[in-house]
């Protein structure tokens, strides 16, 4: 079972790859290095020495490798990447929700440790990743695994209870020689081959998938709920009975007339329906105006609902989330970040959230 997600930096939570693949023409190009575009597509991915390695065989010359690294950072110093720009937009909220999970997260990145430093607070993401290695702390780096052993063994799991996630040809083929399971980014820009990783994914936010199916979930828990149906019905005597033992009445937040003008989400544990969420969007803003737990419903339920919300609200552009709560949800808002704006109003709390 897998217990840990072992994050690649580049091309997994940057998009950065074409950014260096475009910066080295440029470099190459101003040193007046003859060479041909298409082969420097093998040099993606590597690590720091091998790339210069690589870069030598390519133009057909030598270089001392402090000489090389000063001259090109000297060459792109008032130049500066713009990694919030090119950080995978479901990054954040992939690995928050990780976290609430209690999957282990660690970072393997053939850059160098100031880079990686660099990156990480810029995106500020830091947080999540208190196992952090770089290629240049070995010897060999990927393609070769002893940077994914080392970091199965500093976080305490063997290889097989460790998920990482990939790009190149490089990295997949660490991770596998390592014994891990890999999901690979797919990305047919630089002719990667992908074909060793368990995995191939377009969006990060099927990572949460792959997990399910790893914990022998096949069903997705969060469904909408068509007023009317039988589901609705459930989600009734959910929604009552939270209101009742909050208020001591028996009677519902939303009258009848305008159950239609929210969106019904409910999350079922195989078939038993514990969680209900009701929302809408107005403009720029995403309302939750019932979040309803049932008195058997622990663990995952309401931070799937949380998650889908969040998910949906960036799909759609939108920042701000408002959600009334008014009993034991209240403790999952905070959980997830949520901020206290207004408490006991009308018997329930408002808390919002801003997604960056």
């Amino acid at each position: 079972m897998i217990k840990a997600v072992i994050f690649d930096m580049d091309g997994v939570i940057i998009d950065s790859e074409p950014v260096y693949y475009k910066r080295m023409i440029e470099y190459l190009e101003y040193k007046e290095h003859l060479f041909d575009d298409r082969d420097l597509l093998k040099v993606v991915g590597s690590s720091h020495k091998d790339t210069l390695r690589m870069i030598c065989e390519i133009i057909g010359k030598e270089l001392a490798q402090d000489e090389f690294t000063l001259d090109y950072n000297s060459y792109f110093k008032d130049k500066p990447v713009d990694y919030k720009e090119i950080l995978y937009p479901e990054i954040k909220l992939l690995l928050r929700d990780l976290r609430a999970k209690g999957y282990k997260l660690a970072l393997a990145s053939s850059s160098s440790p100031e880079n990686i430093s660099h990156v990480l607070e810029e995106c500020g993401i830091t947080e999540y990743f208190p196992v952090i290695l770089s290629g240049h702390d070995f010897e060999d780096s990927k393609p070769h695994p002893e940077i994914y052993l080392t970091t199965a063994k500093r976080l305490g799991l063997k290889p097989e209870e460790c998920m990482a996630v990939e790009d190149s040809s490089y990295g997949i083929e660490s991770a596998k020689e390592a014994g891990m399971i890999v999901a690979a980014r797919e990305d047919d820009r630089f002719g990667f081959d992908q074909e060793r990783a368990d995995y191939i994914f377009k969006d990060m936010r099927n990572i949460k998938l792959i997990l399910r199916e790893d914990r022998g979930d096949q069903e997705i828990p969060v469904k909408e709920i068509r007023v009317k149906s039988k589901e609705y019905v459930k989600s009734l005597f959910i929604r009552n009975n939270e209101h009742r033992n909050i208020t001591g009445k028996s009677a519902f937040k939303i009258s009848p007339e305008k159950e239609k003008d929210f969106i019904h989400l409910g999350y079922f544990n195989k078939e038993k329906l514990e969680a209900v969420l009701l929302y809408k969007i107005e403009k720029d803003k995403l309302i939750v105006e019932e979040f309803a737990i049932s008195n058997i419903s622990f663990g995952e339920g309401p931070l799937e609902l949380l998650e889908t919300i969040e998910e949906r609200a960036c799909e759609k552009g939108i920042k701000k989330i408002q959600v009334k709560a008014y009993g034991s949800e209240k403790k999952y808002l905070e959980r997830y970040d949520y901020l206290l704006q207004e408490d006991q109003k009308k018997d329930y709390s408002v808390y919002e959230k801003t997604i960056n």
